[in-house]
């Protein structure tokens, strides 16, 4: 925590300061907001000392940890911002280079679950292998 003992929460407003929801995800020390489209949030959160994307769907409940999706060759990972589309772009460090590398994160609906592409540099990579 800060010297103060508070951690960062993020949150979401609809119109009224009485509205506020409080997205901060279980497990997380700290959580940052950086784009919303429609009904979704995307940003990070950090655990221990790693940093990890998030989609919010208006619930701190509804969380998705897109960063728990990338293969173990990167690090920290960033949403920074969604389309109406449910594409959120971010990036995450590749470690054997400590560069960031461009991420795409796709949510595709279909029924009863949702499917999450990545895309990121010339990687390819989901839930399921193709």
């Amino acid at each position: 925590p800060f010297g103060d003992g508070y951690y960062d929460h993020a949150l979401l407003w609809s119109g009224t300061s009485s509205s506020v929801m409080d997205l901060h995800p279980s497990g997380f020390t700290h959580s940052y907001g950086y784009g919303i489209s429609g009904n979704q949030q995307v940003g990070y959160g950090v655990t221990g000392d790693e940093v990890h994307a998030l989609l919010w769907s208006g619930t701190a409940g509804s969380v998705l940890d897109l960063g728990s999706l990338l293969s173990s060759d990167y690090s920290d990972s960033y949403a920074q911002d969604i389309d109406e589309n449910g594409n959120v772009i971010g990036y995450a460090i590749y470690i054997p280079t400590g560069q960031r590398h461009a991420m795409l994160w796709t949510v595709v609906p279909e029924p009863g679950a949702v499917t999450l592409l990545v895309i990121g540099g010339v990687a390819f990579l989901s839930r399921k292998r193709c």
